[in-house]
């Protein structure tokens, strides 16, 4: 799963994980999708995608928490935080996280 076009998804939301599939999907992107970010995390052990798309709040290990151990042990990781959440607070955290 290392070309160029790789892409994992960490969202509880499970309809939100599968619209977010289907888009990248779409555009001919290979997507694997995990419910947390310690799923995702495990997943890094064996494989890694070129682009990580990560909810801020999720149970356990939140987004940016994942954020700030992806950029640990994988800083070529490309990675996008969404959140619904009207808090500035989320947001320069993830900032922050890189």
């Amino acid at each position: 799963m290392n070309n160029d076009h790789t892409i994992w998804v960490a969202d509880d939301d499970r309809s939100i994980r599968w619209v977010l599939e289907k888009s990248f999907e779409a555009e001919h992107w290979q997507v694997r999708s995990f419910s947390t970010g310690a799923e995702l995390l495990s997943a890094l052990a064996t494989q890694q995608p070129n682009v990580v798309v990560s909810d801020v709040k999720m149970p356990g290990m939140n987004g940016i928490e994942a954020t700030r151990e992806i950029r640990k042990k994988h800083p070529d990781i490309k990675i996008l935080v969404l959140t619904t959440y009207d808090d500035d607070e989320w947001v320069f955290d993830a900032i922050r996280a890189g």
